[in-house]
């Protein structure tokens, strides 16, 4: 059977893909420069580092919950045969 995906489904997952990406990519960043306090012998890389870790994992347990409990991806899905979509081309149509 084919997984149909709506327009909306897609860009709602595309939303959250982006949001997680730019997420992840200040969190290493914040690692990093936690890192580089603690060598440099600042006392304060600790608490930057413990408030970029426990602010990222907030962000993505927020984007998990998210996208799970978003109206598009909680409705039932719809699944097509290949009968099904050799009569309707023009469905976006992603794997089997």
């Amino acid at each position: 059977m084919w997984r149909v995906w709506s327009p909306a489904e897609l860009e709602q997952r595309a939303v959250v893909k982006r949001y997680m990406t730019i997420t992840t990519c200040f969190a290493v960043v914040g690692i990093l420069f936690g890192v580089f306090l603690i060598a440099s012998g600042n006392s304060g890389g600790w608490i930057f580092l413990a408030l970029v870790v426990v602010i990222y994992a907030g962000l993505a347990m927020f984007l998990n919950i998210m996208r799970k409990n978003s109206p598009v991806t909680s409705r039932p899905r719809i699944t097509m045969t290949r009968a099904d979509c050799i009569a309707f081309p023009r469905v976006m149509v992603m794997g089997w």
